[in-house]
């Protein structure tokens, strides 16, 4: 898997994207590249991180077939710099699910357990092979739907507003 990542990444470079090649670690037990994103309207600066990811915990069943077991996905992963309280959890559920329903991309999540907020989205690569293309693409809609959203997920996480209040003023699907 980390032959693909540098590829990826020689590939991108190619295209005029930088991105950064993490060997494996304590920390993160696979190898992945981060694309640094700058969101000056939110005064975020993120990371959007690319990893191979094999199998997604199918599990063994018997009944599953050996193919299943062969699947690899590259996973976009964005964690959003802030949490949620535990008084804003439903809140905050219900809006992540709005605005993935809203999304062209969905992949807000909320972990209630930790409070975090991120962008996961999983691309399935098949034959072992990568487009660049497509994950360039993928990279902007991620840091697009990232600075669509964040204030309105950041705000509500702090407080600063209610759902209601976010609905009515940044969700314009009416």
């Amino acid at each position: 898997m980390t032959h693909l990542l540098e590829n990826l990444q020689k590939q991108l470079e190619q295209r005029g994207l930088i991105t950064v090649f993490s060997e494996a670690d304590a920390a993160t037990p696979f190898p992945k590249l981060s694309q640094a994103i700058s969101l000056p309207d939110l005064n975020w600066d993120l990371k959007i991180e690319l990893m191979m990811v094999a199998d997604l915990a199918l599990g063994q069943a018997e009944e599953q077939p050996d193919e299943a077991n062969d699947l690899e996905f590259l996973q976009f992963f964005a964690p959003l710099p802030f949490t949620v309280a535990e008084v804003q959890a439903a809140e905050m559920a219900r809006l992540v699910g709005l605005v993935n329903n809203f999304a062209p991309l969905m992949g807000f999540a909320y972990n209630e357990s930790s409070g975090l907020v991120y962008f996961r989205h999983l691309m399935i690569v098949l034959d072992s092979q990568i487009d660049p293309e497509t994950v360039e693409v993928s990279l902007d809609t991620i840091q697009y739907l990232i600075d669509t959203f964040g204030a309105a997920l950041q705000d509500l996480a702090s407080g600063a507003r209610d759902l209601e209040k976010i609905v009515a003023d940044d969700i314009k699907w009416k």
